[in-house]
């Protein structure tokens, strides 16, 4: 009974468990223009930003305190270039800059 408890309930969450803690430590890439952009501009620990990449690179939107900040100035980014008609690429990441989310115009 103890054996089937163990196996059937615990064993599953303790391989979640392991399976999140291995995908956490894994590294996660940044891409050179936004690592760039972080060096001249450092930004707060706990801060997200906004940026544009287009045909004259990344151009920053702002730094933000709040997740939904920065998404909803992407956001409004890629309605404006959809708009005026321009192709560009806005990305929302964190301090130590992996892209969170990227929308495309």
């Amino acid at each position: 009974m103890v054996s089937s408890f163990l196996y059937w309930l615990i064993a599953p969450f303790i391989l979640a468990w392991a399976l999140v803690k291995f995908i956490q430590r894994s590294p996660r890439p940044v891409a050179p223009d936004v690592a760039a952009l972080i060096a001249k501009d450092p930004m707060p620990a706990k801060a997200y930003a906004a940026a544009c990449r287009g045909a004259a690179g990344l151009t920053s939107l702002g730094v933000f305190e709040k997740l939904i900040e920065a998404s909803d100035a992407a956001w409004k980014g890629q309605d404006a270039a959809k708009k005026s008609g321009v192709k560009a690429s806005f990305l929302v990441f964190d301090a130590t800059g992996v892209v969170v989310e990227q929308v495309d115009s």
